[in-house]
């Protein structure tokens, strides 16, 4: 657990995101779950009340530990919506909330993996869009550091702007997920180039099927 960051205002959230997990400031609210998200809120490694213009705004800053990210899943999930809630990340605010819920409840399952990276990481194979009759071909094969890129990489890999690293962390950016804590681009890399699968005389539907000409 990160060591507590003493808060007073939005603004002194929004720093103290830095190096945490995450930073939530919402107002009151008329839902039914507004009470019980202010004292989940009281839960979070450091809580102020702060008052801008004439709101009254509850200041959450939530530690990278399980039980502090279970509590921020809950509070983000239900305040996301509510007008005037801020979410800060990183030491900025998120403009939009385009899957912070989901980041967040991934980052939560990644802590119950016995190894974080057999969770996070996935290999991504791309395969030729002309497969023939007779072959198939494998452009590569790459190494990525966040599951939740899956759909994103084949852009990357195929059109390639400023660099495998810069790409990719783009891509986290487009996709919502690039500040979590386990994303790191740098990781991210080719792990074999180019291939070739004969199919031995056999259509690709009777390799997949096993059926005979």
């Amino acid at each position: 657990m990160n060591s507590p960051v003493r808060i007073t205002s939005i603004e002194e959230s929004k720093a103290a995101s830095q190096g945490n997990l995450i930073a939530v400031a919402f107002p009151k609210s008329s839902s039914r779950n507004y009470r019980a998200m202010v004292e989940l809120a009281q839960k979070a490694q450091s809580y102020c009340e702060a008052t801008l213009g004439d709101k009254v705004f509850h200041c959450a800053v939530f530690g990278r530990d399980r039980t502090q990210a279970s509590t921020a899943v809950m509070v983000v999930a239900a305040v996301q919506d509510w007008k005037g809630t801020q979410i800060f990340v990183n030491g900025r605010p998120l403009e939009r909330f385009y899957n912070v819920e989901k980041t967040l409840r991934c980052y939560l399952d990644s802590l119950d993996a016995i190894e974080t990276k057999a969770h996070c990481h996935f290999i991504y194979t791309d395969v030729a869009d002309d497969i023939s009759m007779m072959k198939i071909t494998r452009n590569g094969k790459y190494h990525v550091p966040c599951r939740m890129l899956e759909g994103f990489v084949r852009e990357v890999v195929r059109n390639p702007i400023s660099g495998p690293e810069a790409d990719i962390q783009a891509a986290s950016i487009r996709r919502g997920c690039f500040w979590c804590p386990n994303f790191n681009p740098k990781e991210f890399r080719q792990t074999s180039g180019r291939e070739e699968f004969n199919l031995g005389g056999k259509t690709l539907l009777q390799m997949i099927t096993g059926r005979k000409r």
